[in-house]
């Protein structure tokens, strides 16, 4: 078995420990949400670094210490830090984990440059923001604006939000192996 191969047997085996386990105030599992984000990202036609990005956002959650520093019962602070680091240790591709570390600013930027989305977000979510430094400024907008990922940064971000539904069948977590195989460094020191 090929390293990467390893490297994503962990990182599906550690998201499948959260099948059953709720997804931070929603009425879904993490696993589910994960799901359904990268299911988002798939129908709005991203390519397949978002679709990754998007299953693999909320990673830090999962693979974080149990003495983490928390969010008021709301998960992980920084999870997006710890998050992209774990993957960047498994070999996972470098514009997935700057994805996956950038979902998190993508919502205090949408929140700065729109109220509606603002006013849309779960009661979990606005609770997270205010750990997560609130509303960009306009200043760190404009910064956050010129990132090259920056597109992709924001739809991540969206589908993160989207995929909060009950009872929506999506594909399974086995699905993206082939296409997470691709992204995966087949050369990585597996630890």
């Amino acid at each position: 078995m090929s390293t990467a191969n390893k490297s994503i047997d962990v990182l599906f085996s550690l998201l499948g420990k959260y099948d059953s386990e709720k997804y931070i105030g929603e009425n879904i599992s993490q696993l589910q949400h994960s799901l359904q984000a990268a299911y988002f990202a798939k129908k709005a036609k991203s390519d397949d670094r978002v679709v990754l990005a998007a299953l693999l956002h909320d990673t830090g959650h999962m693979c974080a210490a149990a003495d983490a520093p928390q969010m008021a019962n709301l998960g992980v602070l920084h999870h997006e830090d710890i998050g992209a680091e774990y993957l960047k240790d498994l070999g996972v591709d470098q514009t997935i984990c700057d994805l996956v570390r950038s979902h998190v600013q993508g919502k205090r930027y949408l929140c700065f440059k729109n109220q509606t989305y603002f006013r849309q977000l779960s009661k979990a979510s606005l609770g997270t923001l205010q750990f997560q430094g609130g509303p960009m400024s306009e200043k760190e907008a404009l910064a956050f604006e010129k990132h090259p990922l920056f597109e992709s940064m924001i739809l991540v971000r969206k589908v993160d939000e989207m995929g909060k539904q009950e009872n929506l069948e999506v594909p399974n977590l086995e699905s993206y192996r082939q296409t997470l195989l691709a992204y995966t460094d087949h050369r990585i020191n597996f630890k």
